[in-house]
């Protein structure tokens, strides 16, 4: 069965213009098929955030990947 991952952002911006967007991605419900993943994303502004986002989510769905193999070889 396909699981659909919940992945959250939060973008960020403050009082000196520094910028961080914050990513959380989590699959799975239970405790041995659960993968988490946060990473954030600093720049010194919202443009350099947007330039650098479709390639730092993609970083992201990448390590989400890898969980996810990890795990079902561990249940192996």
């Amino acid at each position: 069965m396909a699981r659909k991952d919940d992945l959250q952002t939060e973008l960020t911006e403050n009082e000196d213009g520094f910028c961080t967007l914050q990513v959380q991605s989590k699959r799975g419900g239970g405790t041995r098929d659960e993968d988490r993943v946060k990473a954030t994303l600093g720049r010194n502004s919202i443009e350099e955030i947007e330039e650098d986002r479709e390639q730092f989510l993609e970083m992201v769905e990448e390590t989400m990947t890898e969980r996810r193999s990890s795990n079902q070889s561990d249940s192996e």
